[in-house]
């Protein structure tokens, strides 16, 4: 069955924070959550061979959405279908040793949404920058105020650029 397109996603979305959110950039994240637990899970002393995690470090960009897909079909399960995936890819059998699915799904959303959060920011405050520089431009340009819908005493275009920028940075 083909996946239904998000057409909001694809309409306004950057193409940034469609790779957070893409089920390519999801299991990407998944495979570092997993090579990263086992790094601490071998500073605490459990038996993880090094050159498995640089096996999965070596393979965890490879993500074959179709064979994930078919995996699927027999486990009957989406985090089990992605890590039997992994795991044939890294040719090791480490991950998902004392932990959960919710585990590793809520850590990734998590993960998710800070990146997201960090992308908003950095374009929010691009945004400012651009706005700062508008009104500076436009300081000196004359406009009618208005107030309860009628004309008021004269302002500047960039006195009312900068109440926005004021507006975006408290939101911000």
């Amino acid at each position: 069955m083909e996946p239904i397109a998000d057409v909001l996603a694809l309409r306004y979305a950057s193409k940034a924070m469609r790779a957070i959110w893409s089920p390519r950039g999801r299991i990407l994240l998944e495979r570092e959550f997993w090579i990263a637990v086992l790094k601490a899970q071998r500073d605490l002393g459990l038996p993880v061979p090094a050159e498995a995690i640089a096996d999965y470090e070596r393979v965890k960009g490879q993500i074959d959405l179709e064979s994930i897909r078919e995996r699927e079909k027999v486990s009957r399960h989406d985090v089990k279908a992605r890590i039997d995936e992994f795991c044939a890819l890294a040719g090791h059998e480490h991950i998902h040793k004392g932990l959960t699915s919710r585990d590793l799904t809520e850590s990734v959303e998590q993960l998710q949404i800070y990146r997201g959060l960090e992308l908003a920011r950095l374009k929010t405050v691009a945004a400012l920058v651009a706005l700062s520089r508008r009104a500076g431009e436009y300081k000196n340009v004359l406009l009618t105020a208005r107030t309860h819908n009628a004309p008021a005493q004269l302002t500047t275009v960039g006195k009312r650029l900068a109440m926005f920028g004021e507006e975006i940075q408290l939101a911000l």
